[in-house]
């Protein structure tokens, strides 16, 4: 379990895939916008 320096809260499991997911899309929008300039 890791921890939040910030609010000394448990991070979940859950928490780190939700922000594994943020920027999994974050990188596929750069793409895009990449490919379409």
């Amino acid at each position: 379990v890791f921890l939040d320096q910030g609010t000394q809260l448990p991070v979940p499991l859950i928490g780190l895939r939700n922000l594994n997911l943020i920027f999994y899309f974050k990188e596929a929008i750069a793409r895009k916008e990449s490919s379409s300039n």
